[in-house]
């Protein structure tokens, strides 16, 4: 696996992120989609799927589509009732001028992805022991940070283990909310 790291600052100094190399260009590519101004800068911007996921989100989609990141059929009551009561069938999607507001977005635990959870997901669970902590987040998702003075040892390690390395700070700061 490619994998892309950076050292960036935190509130607790200075951090590592370590991400593989297409997870961190798709995070740029959603976080940069999400810092858009209006509509039509979104829809310049993203491809036509990115953009309908988008749509989708807010509101402007199929049921299908909105009903996609909620609970339906989980045992949380009334789901299905909150999901057909969101639902416009007659909603018209906004022109280009509109202003866009991610945090209108119908968002999960999946999306906005976030980099700690990547990083959990992907960078091993010995390293993470070793250079860094684990934490949960607010939607119950599993973080990894890793400590900037393991830089070293922690690309040392991947790439003994077979994976590539860069340093990509830039790439790396795209996709971290601000």
């Amino acid at each position: 696996m490619d994998y892309v790291y950076g050292v960036l600052p935190s509130a607790r100094g200075q951090e590592l992120v370590v991400l593989p190399a297409e997870s961190a260009e798709e995070l740029a590519e959603v976080m940069d989609l999400l810092r858009s101004r209006t509509w039509g800068e979104l829809r310049a911007k993203a491809s036509p799927a990115r953009y309908r996921e988008l749509l989708a989100k807010s509101g402007y989609g199929d049921f299908a589509e909105l009903a996609a990141h909620l609970p339906i059929g989980s045992g949380v009551r009334e789901a299905l009732e909150f999901a057909l009561s969101e639902f416009d069938p007659n909603a018209v999607p906004p022109a280009d001028g509109e202003p866009f507001d991610p945090h209108k977005l119908a968002t999960d635990a999946e999306f906005p992805p976030d980099a700690h959870h990547l990083q959990n997901l992907y960078v091993a669970a010995d390293i993470v022991d070793r250079w860094g902590e684990r934490y949960e987040s607010a939607p119950n998702l599993t973080c990894a940070v890793l400590r900037a003075d393991g830089l070293t040892d922690v690309v040392q390690r991947l790439e003994a283990d077979g994976h590539t390395c860069r340093e990509d700070t830039d790439l790396i700061r795209a996709g971290i909310a601000e």
